[in-house]
This record gives C-alpha cells, sequence and structure tokens, in this order.
C-alpha cells in the first residue's frame, strides 16, 4: 500500500510540476502519421488515378506502430507540374472497395517508347527525400506526383475522453493556459 502511495504521489507531484501544457502534451502523445510506404496497385478512370496503397502509421516523433491499408483518389487531369503538392487534390477512398477504371501497371522504369499501355512509375526517393511517382498516360505524356500527398494526420480516439481531465490539470496549474488553450488547440488539430 505504502510504494502504491508513493508512486501516486510522485505521478501528481510529476504532473503538476511538469513544464507546459498537459492537454498539449497529451495531443502530441497521440497525434499519428501516416506515410505511404508502398503503391499496391493503381487505375485510370478518366482523369482520376485511384491508388491502393500500403501506409506505414508513425507517432508524431517517428517511433512505428504499424501499417494499414489505404485507398485514394488523385485527379490527375488538374496537377499542374512544379505547382507544389498543395495544388494537388487527394481524395481517400474506401478501403475494401474495387478500384473502377483501366488497370495501370506499376513499374520502376519508364516503360518503353512502343508500350502504349498507361503505367505507374515509381522512383525511389533520393537522400531521404519522397517516393517520386509519375503517372506515364498511352499517348507517352507524364505526370509527376510525390508519394508525400498520400501523407495523413491523425488523433488517436484515445485522447479526446482524456482532455476534460488534462484541461483541468491546466486548470489547477497554470491559469492561463485556459485562456490559451482553445485557440491552440483549434489551430493545431
Amino acid at each position: 500500500m505504502t510504494a502504491r502511495c508513493t508512486r501516486l504521489a510522485a505521478a501528481l507531484v510529476c504532473t503538476l510540476c511538469a513544464s507546459g501544457c498537459v492537454t498539449g502534451h497529451l495531443f502530441d502523445a497521440g497525434r499519428r502519421w501516416e506515410r505511404a510506404v508502398a503503391i499496391d496497385r493503381a487505375s485510370l478512370e478518366g482523369d482520376r488515378l485511384l491508388l491502393r496503397y500500403t501506409a506505414a502509421v508513425t507517432t508524431d516523433v517517428g517511433r512505428p506502430i504499424g501499417r494499414r491499408a489505404r485507398q485514394a483518389a488523385i485527379d490527375v487531369g488538374k496537377v499542374v507540374p512544379d505547382a507544389g503538392m498543395e495544388s494537388i487534390h487527394v481524395e481517400a477512398l474506401p478501403v475494401g472497395r474495387p478500384l473502377q477504371g483501366a488497370p495501370v501497371r506499376i513499374v520502376s522504369r519508364a516503360p518503353a517508347s512502343g508500350d502504349l499501355k498507361p503505367a505507374l512509375l515509381v522512383h525511389d526517393a533520393a537522400a531521404g527525400g519522397p517516393v517520386r511517382l509519375e503517372l506515364v498516360r498511352a499517348d507517352g505524356q507524364a505526370t509527376p506526383l510525390y508519394a508525400n500527398v498520400l501523407t495523413r494526420r491523425s488523433t488517436a480516439p484515445w485522447v479526446y475522453p482524456l482532455v476534460p481531465l488534462a484541461f483541468a490539470v491546466d486548470a489547477a496549474v497554470v491559469p492561463v493556459l485556459v485562456f490559451f488553450a482553445p485557440a491552440v488547440i483549434s489551430i493545431g488539430d
């Protein structure tokens, strides 16, 4: 019983003396990043490139948590070369549904000039940069993309039930944080 009380008291002291906002640290601990690590299937439906891919899930500090299957659609007809990744619109699709449209081969080298089938060229990352994708259409026209457009950020569901407790600790320890918390939470998440 004494050891239990000692641990509880130590946890309480650490919580009350911790610098920074508990609510912010709670959200940091629950933040998840999903980055595409493998393109499993691709198809072309009009100007939409439909992808089924595997995403590596990590914490905010890069600790691996697992992998997750994902599907997405990219409107390649609206991609402006050299406009930056912000201009590429990615629509998340429900996982498990079959990809519509014409299948697209996934290749690691540029298709031969006589090959008229569309292909998705996957370039390896150079010097730690993002994996580059390039949709080579039947007419030979290429649309460059980056796998980083498939990156998703989310917050683990277990965080939200703990927010009232963390907010109460912040209010008791550093009351001024209560004033700033809504702005930080709404902008940061």
